[in-house]
């Protein structure tokens, strides 16, 4: 739920949404549905820096990500994806679900 409210919160008409990894399912129908109102995403399904850095287009105003990724449990490398968002004024939005705080801090070292 807190994932939905910071999607709907940040982005207006025009805005472009990069989602990275294997995404929850919900996820992915939230942000379908967002393509009603003007909102553009790309499904990286990667989590590859030079994949996500390939997605940025200059209306991407966030990057979605899970770590460790749904299903598939893969890791994301957050400090590189968190530096190259800085780096372009794109938020980012961190998903924690799997691994909790006891095994994964998003936040640490960024």
């Amino acid at each position: 739920m807190k994932k939905s409210i910071m999607l709907f919160k940040g982005l207006s008409a025009g805005d472009h949404l990069i989602l990275v990894g294997h995404i929850y399912e919900t996820t992915v129908t939230l942000v379908k549905y967002l393509t009603k109102f003007n909102i553009s995403y790309t499904l990286v399904h990667s989590t590859s820096i030079t994949s996500i850095a390939d997605a940025v287009k200059p209306q991407t105003r966030a990057i979605l990500m899970e770590s460790p990724t749904s299903f598939t449990f893969d890791v994301v490398n957050i400090p590189d994806v968190t530096a190259l968002a800085k780096a372009k004024g794109i938020r980012t939005i961190i998903d924690n679900s799997w691994a909790t705080p006891l095994f994964l801090k998003p936040l640490d070292g960024v």
